[in-house]
């Protein structure tokens, strides 16, 4: 069984502690991810999401993405 990382590296070298995570939204055609991390949750339109795309940061991106496929 894989281990579950404690940290993922996303883009703009940001980090961000698995556990924080409260959902994820995967966007095909960017081909990205989006992480909410805030406590009380985030809109979809939200500034604040985090952005994991295949272009900048690609081993996290397939390692995240195939539990959407």
């Amino acid at each position: 069984m894989e281990e579950i990382p404690q940290f993922i590296k996303c883009d703009n070298n940001i980090t961000v502690a698995t556990k924080h995570i409260r959902w994820i939204y995967a966007n095909d055609k960017e081909e990205c991810l989006s992480l909410c991390i805030r406590q009380f949750g985030c809109y979809l339109d939200d500034d604040n999401l985090i952005k994991l795309c295949k272009k900048k940061e690609p081993e996290a991106y397939e390692k995240y993405s195939r539990f959407f496929k």
